[in-house]
């Protein structure tokens, strides 16, 4: 679509942009910013970069979703949680059999 998008008119353009996506396909599209970013050959969404990239980034999700829902959400605090455990379990994982990609992650995410 963005190889197209200058030969589209004003309109048309405005009309297709993020900015008109629901809530749920901005998030969409986040996280497959997030997989195209560490994947390692095209596909890949299963490499230990991957998931912590599109763990980090439901994190992210969930966390501003309980910010804007005080106290009245407690599916999406579970979630967190769960999220959280799971990138922990892969960061320890990368830790162990690949450091220099661990230190690289850990500090592109601000972990």
């Amino acid at each position: 679509m963005r190889e197209v998008a200058h030969l589209m008119p004003e309109p048309v353009r405005r009309v297709f942009s993020i900015e008109n996506a629901s809530q749920h396909q901005k998030n969409l599209l986040a996280i497959h910013k997030a997989i195209e970013k560490w994947q390692r050959f095209p596909g890949d969404t299963g490499s230990s970069e991957v998931v912590v990239a599109v763990m980090t980034e439901k994190i992210r999700i969930h966390s501003d979703h309980i910010k804007r829902q005080r106290y009245k959400d407690k599916n999406a605090l579970r979630q967190v949680k769960l999220y959280v455990r799971k990138r922990e379990r892969e960061l320890k994982y990368m830790r162990r059999k690949d450091r220099p990609m661990y230190e690289k992650v850990l500090e592109a995410h601000g972990i």
